[in-house]
């Protein structure tokens, strides 16, 4: 003897409870202005402190005041990435990495 099986269809919880169908769509993308590529007053000033304590920024801005920032050291030339916590906590360059020095004949 052969019991009739019986297709049983899973249903998700999240249905169950009030979620949206497996055939839910996302909405289009809110249009708004473009990204701007401008600089801001926040990155001119960050490029201004790394500057006077004797670093040249290569890369943009990270955001934020903790985050390590790509600069090299405009004494010696080492690549370092201080943050500007750290510039404003005096921390600066060891000059371990010395520039070579310009040969002259």
């Amino acid at each position: 003897m052969t019991v009739p099986s019986r297709h049983k269809q899973w249903v998700s919880l999240g249905l169950l409870f009030g979620g949206h169908p497996q055939s839910f769509e996302l909405p289009p993308p809110v249009s708004g202005p473009p990204p701007t590529t401008q600089v801001t007053a926040d990155e001119r000033e960050a490029t201004e402190v790394m500057r006077a304590a004797g670093y040249e920024p290569k890369g943009p801005y990270p955001g934020a005041r903790s985050m390590p920032w790509p600069s090299e050291c405009t004494d010696c030339g080492a690549s370092r990435k201080p943050s500007l916590q750290d510039i404003e906590r005096g921390v600066r360059c060891k000059h371990v990495r010395r520039r070579p020095a310009a040969s002259g004949a």
